[in-house]
């Protein structure tokens, strides 16, 4: 009698490891199911980089655009300003009182009592 029960014990629990076993096998992801989602977040990674580097790109070419009409901007107000140096330095100072009129009108300013 004893023995029988030993029996029925060990049927029950090689029962419950196979259930076990097999429930544990269905749960458990396989290792092409982790290499699916790994390479599934590689990809969106990798998009999601090439996005930044196309908009990281567009952003590059605005600022030496920018840069570029900058540049020919100062260019400009530098040539002006060597201009008005230059000029400065050729000044004279009137010689005579319609000389020194001209030159006031010339500046639209209207000499007081004239």
């Amino acid at each position: 009698m004893k023995m029988e029960y030993w029996i029925i014990a060990g049927i029950i629990g090689a029962v419950i490891v196979g259930i076990l076993s097999y429930s544990y096998g269905r749960c458990s992801p396989t290792p092409d199911v982790v290499n699916q989602i790994s390479e599934a977040a590689r990809l969106q990674s990798v998009k999601v980089y090439e996005e930044r580097i196309i908009a990281l790109t567009k952003e590059s070419q605005e600022n030496k655009r920018l840069l570029a009409l900058s540049d020919a901007r100062y260019n400009t107000i530098i040539r002006k300003l060597e201009d008005i140096k230059k000029g400065k330095a050729n000044v004279q100072k009137p010689t005579t009182e319609q000389d020194r009129l001209d030159r006031l009108n010339a500046l639209g300013l209207t000499p007081v009592g004239k």
